[in-house]
């Protein structure tokens, strides 16, 4: 077998292999939310981006928390999400992005709440010198966070939550989403998966035109 021929068999295994169990085993997951605010207490920024009359249109909020499951819980009841990514958009065009994630369950097991108060971004910049992001789901009963009971897709109607409380130097605020939050969640292709594909699919190129 020569080199090159090795070379093209490798990289078939490769694609073979990722295509295969590549998108089963990615540990980082995604959990991707759509709603609607339908309540607020604004003193600050947010009463310009967010219709107090709770427009179904002006008042949709969507946003994304991306973490690795591979990682260790802290303690029974609560998790550090080394790495994790938080944030939400309003309709009228503020992101807010966060770090530093933790995920807790309540004392009796009957929520499992992921939160940051790590404010890392501020699209367009409006001034919030704190703010907490957080995102509830009120039925879940693992103290253990075990990747097969971690929550997944949920229907519109269900019991999940997202909430914005936040302070600026004119005062503080908070909104919140009623229970028709939608979350969907997916596994994210990790580089290195991406880059395993890539070389697979090159493999197979190479191969078919030196067969032809």
């Amino acid at each position: 077998m020569t080199l090159r021929t090795a070379y093209l068999s490798t990289t078939v295994a490769a694609a073979v292999v990722w295509l295969g169990i590549g998108s089963a085993t990615a540990d980082v997951i995604q959990y991707s939310y759509t709603g609607h605010i339908t309540a607020e207490d604004t003193t600050g920024p947010l009463k310009n981006y967010i219709n107090p009359n709770f427009n179904t249109t002006l008042d949709t909020v969507s946003g994304s928390l991306t973490f690795d499951v591979a990682t260790s819980p802290t303690s029974p009841g609560q998790w550090t999400l080394t790495g994790a990514q938080f944030n939400v958009t309003f309709a009228s065009g503020l992101t807010l992005d966060f770090g530093a994630v933790t995920a807790n369950t309540t004392g009796t097991n009957s929520a499992l709440i992921f939160t940051s108060s790590d404010l890392t971004g501020q699209t367009p910049n409006v001034g919030m010198t704190s703010a907490t992001l957080s995102l509830g789901f009120q039925s879940y009963t693992d103290n253990f966070f075990s990747v097969s009971t971690l929550p997944s897709t949920s229907a519109s109607g269900l019991d999940e939550t997202l909430g914005i409380s936040y302070t600026t130097a004119g005062g503080s605020g908070y909104a919140s989403t009623d229970t028709n939050l939608v979350v969907t969640a997916a596994p994210v292709p990790e580089p290195a998966s991406i880059s395993l594909l890539a070389m697979g699919l090159f493999g197979l190129t190479r191969l078919r035109r030196r067969r032809s």
